[in-house]
């Protein structure tokens, strides 16, 4: 089987996952054309933004082919190392609608994400409700993120917020996060 094919089937997987009753449960299948299965560059969010990958099946992009704002400023950051949120081909989310491809010289990374639902809205406040601990639990203990990484083989773990951080040290490395920056970059 092709690493597109398990992938595909690995994505199959987390869309048709429900195990979260807090999660909303609408999600598109992520397009496994707009990943780049040789990305040396894996980056792990927090969980599903409400208008993006949910919606379009592109990571940072909203069904209407624009880049969101995390997105954008992502984009900006990772330009700077050659690193791109674009597909590595164009990718097609409707009739109407292309993500183009990156530019030349640039390559795209992976993008997943620690919980791989939308936590939905904050009950008080705005923004997004951040995952509790069972639901980190719950969707990393499904494999879903360990398959992704076992499957792209990156040179490159980015991990983007402090959930992200403390969820993946606590979870996959089962390592405590450290009370200082050297001990963490040894």
């Amino acid at each position: 089987m092709s690493k597109n094919d398990e992938l595909h089937n690995l994505y199959k997987n987390i869309c048709g996952c429900r195990i979260c009753s807090k999660m909303d449960r609408e999600k598109s299948l992520r397009l496994v054309q707009a990943v780049n299965p040789k990305s040396d560059v894996f980056i792990i969010s927090q969980s599903l933004a409400a208008n993006q990958l949910r919606c379009s099946g592109v990571n940072f992009f909203e069904l209407s082919g624009k880049l969101g704002s995390t997105g954008g400023s992502l984009e900006r950051f990772l330009n700077k190392f050659d690193r791109t949120v674009y597909p590595y081909q164009e990718v097609r989310i409707s009739n109407s609608v292309a993500i183009p491809k990156c530019k030349p010289g640039y390559l795209s990374v992976y993008n997943t994400e620690i919980t791989q639902c939308y936590p939905g809205k904050k009950q008080v406040g705005r923004g997004d409700r951040t995952p509790d601990s069972n639901e980190i639990y719950k969707c990393i203990g499904q494999g879903f993120l360990t398959r992704e990484i076992e499957l792209i083989k990156p040179k490159l773990l980015f991990l983007m917020g402090k959930s992200s951080r403390d969820s993946f040290l606590k979870h996959i490395l089962n390592v405590p996060y450290p009370d200082l920056l050297s001990t963490h970059i040894s």
